[in-house]
């Protein structure tokens, strides 16, 4: 059963204003915050995704050279080992991706 409205609980104009700007502040303040964070996720999530690809364009330049000069062992022992280190680099742009948001960086 609902109370009737007294004078002393009633809601003055007034006050509906100041809380409505109260309000608004509080808004405004929650989307900026979600800005904030939402640009810095997408700032983490492009620098993971520019790593993948440098990686990814090393690592095919290093396949090319293995096939072109592949045939000298020391050579093929170095181009070898050269893939191998980039595999640091590309754990590195998967992480920095997952901390951004994404499972895996170019999977978005």
């Amino acid at each position: 059963m609902p109370l009737a409205p007294d004078r002393e609980t009633e809601i003055t104009p007034e006050f509906r204003l100041e809380l409505r700007k109260v309000l608004r502040t509080a808004l405004i303040a929650v989307e900026e915050e979600f800005n904030r964070s939402t640009s810095a996720e997408q700032v983490v999530i492009s620098i993971g995704s520019r790593i993948h690809v440098l990686t990814g364009k090393i690592r095919g330049r290093l396949h090319e050279m293995q096939g072109e000069h592949g045939r000298t062992p020391a050579v093929a022992q170095g181009l070898m080992e050269l893939d191998q280190a980039i595999g640091p680099a590309d754990c590195l742009a998967a992480s920095i991706g997952v901390l951004g948001g994404t499972d895996r960086p170019g999977r978005q």
